[in-house]
């Protein structure tokens, strides 16, 4: 068994016998655990807890765990999400894959095969916000630069070599060469690819490159 990565559980599923049996186990192992038996109701009270994770059926009434997961994406919601099902059929799983499932339990499965999921389930959430805080922190640090900086950035991210930004931005040689040293510094980056790695995903571009572009 993988090592218990404890939190928050949300259980959606109107089968009374089953979340009985499930919150009993979860909750023995140290997991703290809401029982909804209608979708919509839950859908209004979405975890906030760290880290957390969402086992739904996939065939419910009013509400099929496939809706919910799309309900749940177009919320903004991340918490990973564990399908369980006992009828569910191959066009139905692929589906949920496609959304971001992060696993799919058929029914009926035992003990070690939910905690495992679960385990799992809670860490993939860990990484998720710790990548999400990376990425947070990396772009704060950008406030350090000054907007001319960020130009410069933004074009050496986008492939613009020297004489490039040089042309781009029109300014001097010896002054992109000093403001690459500057961004490198500020950011404590030595080379380009680490520059590419720390910048990926991030909002580089201004209103005046978008002009030196069009020039």
């Amino acid at each position: 068994m993988f090592m218990q990565n404890l939190g928050h559980i949300d259980l959606v599923d109107d089968d009374i016998g089953l979340t009985e049996a499930m919150h009993h186990l979860l909750t023995s192992v140290g997991h703290e655990v809401r029982v909804w038996t209608d979708p919509l109701v839950f859908l209004s009270h979405l975890p906030n807890q760290y880290p957390s994770v969402i086992i739904t059926d996939m065939c419910m009434k009013g509400m099929s765990g496939l809706e919910l997961h799309r309900q749940l994406i177009a919320m903004g919601c991340t918490v990973p999400i564990i399908y369980i099902s006992a009828v569910s059929t191959p066009r139905q799983t692929i589906q949920a894959m496609k959304l971001g499932a992060h696993d799919f339990l058929i029914k009926p499965f035992d003990r070690k095969e939910l905690l495992d999921a679960v385990a799992l389930g809670m860490l993939t959430h860990i990484r998720l916000s710790e990548m999400k805080r990376q990425q947070a922190d990396r772009q704060r640090s950008l406030l350090d630069l000054t907007p001319r900086e960020r130009e410069v950035l933004f074009l050496m991210c986008s492939g613009y070599g020297n004489a490039e930004i040089v042309d781009a931005l029109h300014i001097s040689l010896a002054t992109t060469k000093q403001y690459k040293t500057q961004i490198k510094q500020k950011l404590q980056l030595n080379s380009l690819s680490e520059l590419m790695r720390f910048t990926q995903g991030l909002a580089l571009e201004s209103d005046s490159v978008h002009r030196a572009k069009s020039q």
